[in-house]
């Protein structure tokens, strides 16, 4: 795992150990603050998993001195449709990924891929279940083509992250 996609985990964890839920419907302290640091005077109503995934790569870029890639939007697919020009996009997941998957409310679903492992993947997402949270996603689900998952390859973009030690400081 490099710097990047260590510092993303960190930075999307930090959401989970704060406990970030609703406590009305897209709506809350936490899920506020993570509209607010999406920016774009975003309806605060309207569904974050993408905010999200935005805003935890632009508080990684922000402590890394990088610029954000990763595409502003507001729906997953339009994500996914966006980044196809700017990452490699396929099927074949790695730690640092963003995931896109098919949803039948809404625009899809993304988060953050956390790990890689014999079962399935781990993933850190926001707007799941009303919460952010860390949900695993097994090999049958991900092959399964209904569900359409792609995996946008985000880290591998940021190959000079190496250079920077992962300091408590930054998360």
């Amino acid at each position: 795992m490099n710097a990047y996609a260590h510092l993303q985990y960190r930075i999307a964890a930090n959401y989970v150990e704060r406990r970030c839920v609703e406590v009305s419907e897209n709506r809350g302290p936490c899920v506020d603050e993570i509209k607010q640091i999406y920016g774009d005077k975003v309806p605060l109503a309207e569904a974050w998993c993408a905010q999200f995934v935005y805003a935890v790569h632009l508080l990684t870029c922000m402590r890394l001195g990088l610029i954000v890639l990763v595409p502003k939007t507001k729906g997953a697919r339009d994500m996914l449709n966006k980044s196809r020009s700017i990452f490699r996009v396929d099927g074949e997941p790695e730690v640092g990924d963003v995931f896109y998957r098919y949803s039948s409310a809404g625009t899809g679903h993304v988060g953050i891929v956390i790990g890689v492992g014999k079962a399935g993947i781990t993933t850190i997402e926001g707007n799941m279940n009303d919460r952010v949270g860390i949900r695993t996603y097994t090999w049958s689900e991900i092959r399964d083509q209904r569900k359409g998952f792609a995996f946008i390859h985000v880290a591998e973009k940021y190959p000079t992250a190496y250079r920077y030690l992962i300091r408590s400081e930054w998360y």
